[in-house]
């Protein structure tokens, strides 16, 4: 009967942090914010040292980590896609303070997987029945990450359909002259992008520069040349003035 209590708590325990991954999943949150707080609720339930998440798509390997003991850190790192990096991973696998180590594979969708790396700093502190519990929570940590990602990917889209949308409305007001026009559609632009906080926008029409406020060069920019019936005229171009 004792058993069978304890098992019961351990599944409503699941289920209460399941439902906690999902919730947060649902807000859209940046990758990076995703990653760090479900990496702390993981943490805390599993009352390991440190968590570590790998996922592998087609465009994309990283993994993340975040540790309690035996400091307190949060590491979000891409992977290069080289035999080189590979190795380098496989051998940061096997160094540093850990002593247990649990692994559980988990499917984000057809072409995307993920790892679960639970780290102890004592000796077999994961049994057999703890991974076997795991293995659920993985799953739902894989299902969250494609909700997130599909929120993130909906929000940005919903971004750049308002700023089509505005500088559609701005090109039917014909009172307005062309500087006041170009001024308009500069200042839209910035909120289209992922980071907008700290991006900022420029288009130069024939050697004249529209702007928002407080404009400079940062670490990365995109532009597209503003060619008019095959004659370059300009460019526009989004810059964020921050690493990201």
């Amino acid at each position: 009967m004792a058993a069978r209590k304890i098992r019961h708590r351990q599944a409503e325990d699941i289920a209460a942090l399941s439902r906690m991954i999902l919730r947060y999943a649902n807000r859209g949150a940046t990758r990076i914010e995703f990653l760090r707080e479900i990496s702390k609720m993981l943490m805390q339930y599993c009352r390991c040292d440190a968590v570590e998440l790998r996922l592998r798509d087609p465009g994309l390997q990283y993994r993340c980590q975040a540790s309690e003991h035996p400091e307190r850190t949060f590491r979000f790192v891409i992977i290069p896609n080289d035999r080189t990096a590979r190795k380098s991973e496989k051998k940061r696998l096997t160094d540093g303070p850990y002593r247990s180590v649990a692994i559980v594979r988990f499917a984000v969708d057809e072409k995307t997987v993920g790892f679960l790396h639970l780290k102890s700093l004592q000796t077999r502190f994961f049994t057999r029945e703890k991974v076997e519990r795991y293995k659920g929570l993985a799953q739902t940590v894989g299902l969250a990450v494609a909700i997130r990602q599909a929120q993130w990917a909906l929000r940005e889209r919903v971004k750049e359909l308002t700023c089509l949308y505005g500088i559609g409305r701005l090109a039917q007001r014909a009172a307005l002259s062309l500087e006041t026009t170009l001024q308009g559609i500069v200042e839209l632009l910035p909120p289209a992008w992922q980071f907008p906080e700290t991006a900022c926008a420029r288009i130069m029409l024939d050697g004249r520069a529209y702007t928002t406020s407080g404009f400079r060069e940062g670490p990365h920019r995109q532009a597209a040349d503003i060619t008019v019936s095959g004659t370059p005229r300009g460019f526009v171009e989004v810059v964020y003035t921050e690493e990201r």
